[in-house]
């Protein structure tokens, strides 16, 4: 039996302690079952209905309940049941887990002669009691308050103790009258809210309302509430609103401000005393909810009371440009970018003002024709119109055949209308209100002249521009307007077609179309693109509108049937020659079979290259949410009629599915997500995860009413997963807020921040009373992590998700010009919101910016040519100012002599981290000692080929510092997408320069091997071959975390040593941090490399200029966290040349993904080799330069002297580790023979399994094998062993009996479990470490060379059992490579006790057993011989509170352990 629910035991007084509530127990049954109820685990399920139970027993109880209702005895028993249940028991009867009666004192308790005690070890579920028993007792109003007893009205009105409410109630001779709730308001247990706890706002809302000159609680007066506010509310969202004051746009602020339970009779805190009439607010400023309703009242969602004043007309006296004082428009409208080169002229500006003039009364046409702006000034507004509209995202008016005085004067006035409201002056947006006006009531009168009309693109641009002015202006009655008239241009649309087909282009463009065929082909093409993107825009703005109002929307995702929009440089070619070389470079299907919206949504496929992204990935998401909209409106009806939730329970996680699919696409994309895509894809899990309605209804926006009758609905989403899960994508929408641009943050954006605030204010407010409430009835631990909402994932992110542990907060920069920040509780309302203010300035945190302004000026002079000193033309810091971010590379080129414009040549790049300018001997004197002579020159370098040697083969070198290391500015970001983007864009300058071919070749050693994946993925223009000489290709699985478990050794010694020690502003002087037991003699930066030309920077500045890997890799587990999905990319995107080159000793590092990479690349031609030797010096040996050699011609120069381009190379060639010939020995390894093959794994494997057995053999014979496991066992070992202290288990076959090879993947399957040691924690989870062993006949093991000249066995596998879950649908698996997917949805528990069944990848590997010879499997807790600097010992990672104890491999009859083996039969001669 489990402990009692007392106080808890001592750790000694059981065997057997849960790690996460270190309760014990005497049996490890018992705290199996206890686990369970941590990990919310039912494995006992019901055959009959499914319903699942944590114990056997209760479903055992659950199903005699199936059995009664088959004999009709079911009714009967339930009746009795519910006819005996008792509301409390007594102490006793509780105690001794007994039947008690309602009647006190009990039966049993007056039969044994005891005292018959309330319960008090559940105070919670007495004052839930209590509370109830309350509620029934409902005082007629006619009846003294006097009477009422003093736990009534603490229950009720949520004092803090039964003191106050004595007080109150002997001081308040009305507050009985007015305290309970309408008699149809849902019950529900309630909790205090003590006052100095909650916003001034939610005083009205939670409490009753009192008379304000009598109750102690009264809300301030606010007598300068109306001071400053414009014509926008509270609540405006547009540019100028946003000034956020608290008096001018301060509605969040002052929902959530703290009042500190004023007291209006304390002499020191007497508020002055203002009758509400004064204040224009009535009577309703006499409670506190009120703030709420009348802050709602007057905002922009406020409901609008038409007055005689209010039409069209009002605001002709706002067509005038701003005057003198204002200043010249020239100076004061700032202009991005100037888009459009034809000015507006006069005989347009004429056009336009007789549109206006149309709309005028005749006592207003003098005014107008006086005050009207100049063609000068209205083409300034055309202009800033444009200067925003070429920055968005879903543009829909080609600026590039834009020309203004070809235009309507409808369209024109739209857009000018729309330039004025872009501007910061207050004036220009009176102004632009006003054209608005005039060109709202103009589109109408031409519709109705002519309906053709409606069908004219022109008209439908200017109705869309027009429409969106009004419903983001924060002005009632535009917006109001405006929310009625979507319905009328979406049917145009509709009804012309424009949704489901696209009129077909007469011709498209050929290679020898030019002149006036070609431009009309063009604008042919503009005008298509132009509608197909106005379609979208008009879905985005419909979708935009139904998340703003939470109204139906009115165009369905399901009917959108065209393609989607062309690439953004298609979109925006300057003309039509650009316009045609770029639609004839890229390839695309017919338009009939482009995929639609309806593709994306039904099922998560990556966007093609030749539509625009930012605009695709745009319209997915808002389809997403007409998705999620359905559901909630389903939830909503179903929920109220008290439907079965199982059918919407399935389509709610087939919703967050789709949503998680999409950002892991997006995370695996060539380019970065835009700000608004990043910001949409958290804003829809945020409300797929809660009701805005019902949190705004709590803010106040219906009234005090309304806003009693959510409260528990919205108690119970705050207990709930659900409320967590939103307000940590409500903190993720706050952090996409920051990466606007100033002041680009608008319209939908803003409310989307506004939501956002009102889900994290309204859990922080209802928490923080719950959390109050508890801390007054019981005794709880108090919680001190904070977990930011607005930072990065991380696991402490997923335990307040799932299991509530942590106190949510979010960031806030300290203001003092420094990059300080600090993490605030979302219970501190106050900072919380000058948080959601400071956003909405667009205020960004420090850091947030992915290249970080640096504060040393950059230099211009760095750029040198040495034409004589060398046998190549060597150029030192050429610039490559970046596209993708504010940072810049600086690279070292080293070209042939007479190389130029008339004698170009192939490029070879290397891009990476350990320094251009730092000299090979330099940086690893021991190993440049060893390299082939053949390749040292002056300036060889660390793992990149060496100039001299490439130059007089007629190729260019260029070495490029990585971004945010040595002369290279930015971000030091190693392996990340921004830093790949980079690369990129040096692969593609490389291409362009004079002196080259335009053929580009990437050639390299583990990093920039590793390096070259990721950026041929992005397919820059230029690459023509590749050759990643051991590099891994998958930044989890190969280099991070084997099998889940943190490699972290390494990555602390390469960081700190190779990586961080190079990195921009370093002084040379600058101790590196030296990693403890590993050798002084590998690489690490020396100090004659030079510093940084441009200066050093202070360490700080450096720290917040870096994402550090040692701390990223411990911080984060899983590949669905940001930090490593921003890391992925598609190996099948690659789709030039490759040579993959692998190591059969990279065990540990790279080996894996030089055959994965081989095998998923999507390069028609590719090929794979498998060397040994040491991981630094076979890439110079000359056999191996050949091959590089001849690849490379073949590819970069057209000289294919091996028949790589014909097929003459076979696509696999193989050494093949025969015999001991001892490790480390270049010269004795050079006699391993070599084998061609024709395929990967190889065809002819048979794939053999060997069973282990309790003997701790290995055999082939699985009816031995089953004999052996007749009886059920296990074999033990300790976990957490080390490299130091291994503590395994190993398995041995008898000796071969004739030769054979091994070669392929490996798995070993095993049947694991745990249990703890006495008196030790309770394990949590398992390592498990795998290796497999070579035995000569002498009995000796054969070691063969590691990465770093270190002797390896044969190969090594990992896996975490809490992420033992395959991926059995995925295209990657086979039944030789159990592939996982590592995300932190995939995570199981692993139980003391409970036997595992889990395969565990093994490293490919390649050794010919002799006759006589042995294999040996080890299975260990920790790492063991070989590992060498590859150790899995982080002390977090592998915490002893999660894996001491001891573990065991199971042997049972119907599952047998077992290890499976690709050998390979000889070829057929």
């Amino acid at each position: 039996m489990e402990s009692s629910p007392g106080p808890k035991k001592q750790p000694a007084q059981g065997l057997f302690q849960c790690s996460m509530c270190q309760r014990t127990f005497a049996r490890v049954d018992h705290l199996s079952r206890h686990v369970r109820s941590h990990l919310q685990e039912r494995p006992f399920q019901c055959q009959r209905c499914d319903k699942a139970f944590g114990r056997l027993d209760l479903l055992k109880r659950h199903a005699a309940c199936h059995e009664d209702s088959e004999t009709g005895s079911k009714r009967q028993r339930q009746q009795h049941s519910q006819a005996q249940r008792v509301s409390q028991a007594c102490k006793g009867c509780a105690t001794a887990k007994l039947k008690c009666e309602d009647k006190k004192p009990c039966g049993r308790c007056r039969q044994k002669d005891i005292a018959c005690e309330p319960d008090s070890r559940h105070p919670a579920k007495q004052a839930k009691h209590d509370g109830a028993q309350s509620s029934l007792n409902i005082t007629p109003p006619g009846r003294s308050p006097a009477n009422t007893p003093p736990e009534l009205a603490a229950a009720v009105v949520g004092m803090a103790s039964v003191d106050q409410a004595a007080k109150l109630s002997s001081q308040n001779s009305v507050v009985h009258s007015q305290v309970f709730p309408q008699s149809d308001i849902p019950s529900a247990p309630t909790f205090g809210f003590p006052e100095h706890e909650m916003s001034g706002f939610l005083r009205g809302v939670m409490t009753p309302s009192h008379p304000s000159s009598l109750c102690p609680y009264a809300p301030p007066t606010w007598p300068d509430l109306n001071a400053g506010i414009g014509d926008g509310g509270l609540l405006d969202f547009t540019t100028e609103g946003f000034d956020l004051d608290d008096a001018d746009m301060g509605f969040v602020a002052q929902l959530c401000s703290d009042f500190h339970g004023i007291d209006s009779h304390h002499p020191q805190l007497q508020v002055p005393r203002q009758a509400p009439e004064t204040m224009g607010l009535g009577n309703t400023r006499r409670h506190s909810a009120a703030l709420g309703a009348e802050a709602y009242k007057r905002s922009s969602f406020g409901v609008w009371h038409p007055a005689q004043h209010d039409h069209g007309g009002a605001e002709l006296e706002n067509l005038s440009a701003p005057s003198a004082a204002d200043g010249s428009p020239e100076t004061q409208i700032a202009i991005d970018y100037r888009c459009v080169g034809e000015n507006l002229d006069r005989t347009t500006r004429d056009e336009f003002l007789a549109m206006i003039l149309r709309t005028c009364k005749p006592e207003k046409l003098q005014y107008v024709l006086r005050a009207f702006p100049t063609p000068e000034f209205l083409d300034e507004l055309l202009q800033s119109f444009f200067s925003h509209h070429y920055q968005k995202k879903d543009s829909f008016i080609h600026i590039p055949s834009f020309r203004p005085n070809q235009q309507k004067p409808e369209l024109l006035g739209a857009i000018a209308a729309a330039g004025a409201t872009l501007t910061d002056i207050r004036s220009l947006h009176k102004l632009g209100f006003a054209m608005q006006e005039a060109v709202r009531a103009t589109i109408q009168d031409r519709c109705e002249e002519s309906n053709a009309m409606t069908r004219e693109l022109w008209i439908l641009q200017a109705f869309i521009c027009e429409l969106e002015i009004g419903l983001w202006s924060g002005i009632k009655r535009k917006m109001e307007i405006a929310e009625s008239q979507p319905q009328i241009v979406f049917t145009m649309l509709r009804r012309a077609g424009r949704f489901h087909r696209l009129k077909q282009m007469s011709s498209t463009p050929l290679p020898e179309d030019t002149g006036e065929t070609l431009h009309r082909q063009w604008l042919e093409w503009v005008e298509q693109e132009s509608l197909k993107r106005l379609a979208f825009h008009a879905f985005l703005l419909d979708a935009q509108i139904s998340m703003a109002m939470l109204t139906n929307p009115i165009i369905s995702y399901a009917e959108l049937a065209i393609p989607l929009p062309e690439s953004q440089d298609l979109w925006m070619a300057e003309d039509a020659e650009q316009w045609k070389a770029l639609y004839l470079g890229r390839s695309r299907p017919p338009q009939h079979q482009q995929p639609s919206l309806a593709h994306f949504l039904r099922e998560p496929i990556e966007v093609p290259e030749y539509y625009d992204q930012d605009f695709s990935h745009q319209i997915i998401l808002h389809g997403m949410w007409g998705m999620i909209w359905q559901h909630s409106q389903l939830l909503s009806a179903l929920g109220k009629l008290g439907q079965p939730q199982a059918a919407i329970a399935l389509r709610h996680q087939d919703i967050q599915q789709a949503v998680q699919h999409f950002r892991i696409n997006l995370s695996a994309g060539h380019v970065s997500p835009c700000p608004e895509t990043s910001l949409v894809l958290e804003l829809l899990p945020m409300y797929l995860h809660s009701s805005l309605a019902e949190i705004q209804l709590f803010a106040g926006k219906e009234g005090l009413d309304d806003a009693r009758r959510v409260l528990p609905s919205l108690q119970r989403w705050v207990d709930g997963s659900d409320s967590r899960q939103a307000i940590w994508h409500a903190g993720q929408v706050l952090r996409a807020a920051r990466g606007f641009r100033t002041k680009q943050l608008r319209g939908f954006f803003i409310i989307a921040v506004y939501h956002a605030s009102l889900a994290i204010w309204t859990y922080g407010v209802i928490a923080q009373a719950k959390d109050a409430a508890a801390r007054e009835g019981q005794k709880t631990t108090s919680e001190t992590r904070l977990v930011c909402l607005d930072g990065p994932e991380t696991p402490a992110i997923q335990q307040f998700i799932t299991m509530g542990k942590g106190i949510p907060s979010i960031t806030r920069a300290h203001g003092d010009g420094t990059s300080a920040t600090s993490t605030i509780p979302l219970s501190d309302q106050d900072a919380v919101m000058s948080v959601v203010l400071a956003t909405l300035k667009t205020t960004p945190l420090p850091g947030c910016n992915l290249c970080p302004k640096m504060p040393n000026p950059i230099r211009h002079d760095l750029h040198t040519i040495d034409e004589t000193s060398f046998p190549y033309v060597y150029e030192q810091n050429a610039t490559i100012e970046l596209k993708s971010c504010d940072g810049l590379v600086r690279c070292n080129i080293h070209r042939p002599k007479g190389s130029g414009p008339e004698q170009r040549v192939p490029v070879l790049v290397t891009y990476g981290p350990y320094g251009k300018d730092t000299p090979y001997g330099d940086f690893h004197a021991k190993s440049f000692s060893e390299v082939n002579p053949q390749h040292k020159s002056a300036h060889s370098a660390w793992e990149t080929p060496d100039p001299g040697f490439w130059t007089s083969h007629g190729y260019a070198i260029v070495r490029a510092d990585e971004r945010g290391i040595g002369q290279s500015r930015g971000r030091l970001d190693t392996m990340s997408r921004g830093t790949s983007e980079a690369f990129f864009e040096v692969i593609e300058w490389c291409a362009d320069q004079a002196w080259s071919s335009g053929k580009v070749g990437l050639l390299g050693i583990s990093y920039y091997a590793g390096s070259q994946w990721r950026a041929a993925a992005r397919r820059p223009k230029g690459l023509a071959a590749m050759i990643p000489w051991e590099g891994m290709s998958d930044y989890y699985r190969d280099r991070c975390r084997h099998g889940g478990i943190l490699s972290n050794n390494f990555i602390k010694f390469w960081w700190n040593r190779q990586v961080v020690a190079n990195q921009y502003g370093r002084p040379r002087d600058e101790a590196i941090f030296k990693v403890k037991d590993i050798a002084g003699d590998g690489p690490m930066r020396p100090k004659s490399a030079p510093e940084s030309a441009e200066g050093n920077l202070p360490e700080e500045e450096r720290a917040n200029n870096r994402q550090d890997q040692t701390i990223d890799n411990q911080k984060y587990r899983f590949r669905d966290e940001e930090y490593y999905a921003s890391k992925e990319y598609d190996m099948g995107d690659i789709q030039v040349p490759l040579l993959s080159v692998g190591n059969w000793g990279g065990i540990l590092l790279h080996l894996r993904g030089n055959i994965e990479g081989y095998v998923h690349a999507g390069s028609e031609r590719k090929w794979l080799r498998v060397i040994t030797g040491r991981h630094d010096l076979p890439f110079y040996y000359d056999q191996e330069v050949d091959i590089q050699l001849s690849f490379l011609d073949a590819f970069l120069k057209n000289e294919d002297r091996s028949g790589w381009t014909t097929g003459q190379v076979p696509p696999v060639d193989l050494v093949l580790r025969k015999g001991d010939v001892g490790f480390n020995n270049p010269k004795a390894e050079s006699t391993y023979p070599r084998r061609t093959e024709n395929e990967w794994p190889i065809a002819r494997t048979q794939w053999t399994k060997w069973y282990l057995t309790p003997q701790m053999t290995l055999t082939a014979d699985v009816g031995q094998a089953q004999a052996a496991s007749a009886r059920r066992q296990k074999l033990t070992y300790e976990a957490l062993g080390t490299l130091d202290n291994p503590r395994l288990i190993q398995f041995s076959t008898d000796p071969f009996k004739q030769e054979t090879e091994i070669t392929g993947n490996i798995v070993a399957h095993l049947a694991v479990s745990a249990t703890p040691q006495p008196n030790g924690p309770t394990p949590s989870d398992i390592d498990l470490f795998v290796t497999l062993r070579h035995i000569s006949p002498q009995g000796n093991e054969v070691f063969y060379t590691g990465t770093a000249g270190d002797p390896v066995p044969v190969t090594k596998g990992w896996l975490r059992v809490s992420l033992r879950k395959v991926a059995t649908e995925h295209p990657k698996r086979r039944p030789y490579l159990p592939w996982r997917e590592y995300l932190s949805t995939d995570v199981t528990p692993v139980i003391v006790g409970e036997i595992y069944e889990v395969d565990v990848e093994v490293w490919p590997t390649c050794v010919v057993l002799e006759k006589g010879a042995k294999l040996v499997l080890e299975v260990a807790s920790g790492d063991t011989q070989g590992s060498g600097i590859f150790r899995h010992d982080d002390p977090i990672d592998r915490a002893p509170s999660k894996f001491q104890g001891l573990n065991h491999v199971c042997f049972r009859p119907e599952a047998l352990n077992y290890v499976m083996l690709p050998v390979i039969q000889p070829k057929e001669t």
